[in-house]
């Protein structure tokens, strides 16, 4: 029989009403965007070329866009004045939609532009190689995206090289030693994310580390019966 986890990384629909259901009994997006509201700000403050007409910005894994929305306004307030096309990569037709849907409930009078891939992380960079094109980017995110791609390495390696100069990353994860990642790994088999700390030592980059801990109600998991 196939593992819980295992199933619902091959249930698209499944794992969206699993995903609702998360950020329902969770804090992580408010966490999220209180490290984004308090720190983003300076982390992206020196992106972005010399004289350059626009920043360009890349979402991998971007869902349904709401923390896309919390970056780029930060970076806006940044740069004000300066355009920025906003490159977005999901692979769910459903979390597109809604992006879209939100950019135009909010995204009247931003000087953004968006380009939409649906396309997963590997299939984007299979393309890229295929049409031989190596745009760079000045800010790169992936948020909670690693769990889902065949090789840590090999991702983190692929987009880091397609920062500009000034260009900064930001990734998002769960590392192994919180308990969310140890319940998933009694449930599953596979999908285990490898210290992102490990790889990046690996492959030499300079990074910063930014703990942040969210919450998650699971009273629902527990049903008492009284038997009278």
């Amino acid at each position: 029989m196939e593992a819980p986890v295992n199933l619902l990384f091959s249930d698209f629909g499944l794992y969206l009403k699993t995903l609702e259901v998360f950020l329902e009994h969770s804090t992580e997006h408010q966490c999220t965007k209180k490290f984004i509201d308090e720190n983003l700000p300076d982390f992206v403050a020196s992106i972005g070329e010399k004289g350059a007409f626009c920043l360009n910005v890349l979402g991998v894994g971007s869902g349904s866009g709401e923390m896309d929305f919390e970056i780029l306004s930060k970076i806006q307030s940044q740069h004000p004045g300066l355009p920025i096309h906003n490159e977005v990569v999901e692979l769910l037709p459903q979390q597109i939609s809604k992006y879209k849907d939100l950019v135009k409930e909010k995204g009247q009078g931003l000087n953004i532009s968006f380009t939409w891939n649906q396309l997963s992380s590997e299939e984007y960079v299979k393309q890229n190689k295929e049409r031989k094109e190596s745009k760079k980017f000045d800010f790169i995110h992936m948020i909670q995206m690693l769990y889902y791609v065949e090789s840590i390495h090999d991702t983190i390696k692929y987009f880091h090289s397609l920062l500009e100069t000034n260009g900064k990353m930001l990734i998002i994860y769960n590392p192994d030693d919180t308990r969310l990642r140890s319940l998933s790994s009694q449930l599953a088999d596979n999908h285990f994310l490898p210290d992102v700390q490990k790889v990046l030592d690996e492959l030499r980059m300079k990074y910063q580390i930014y703990k942040l801990s969210f919450d998650m109600d699971i009273t629902e998991c527990f049903i008492v019966m009284w038997l009278v």
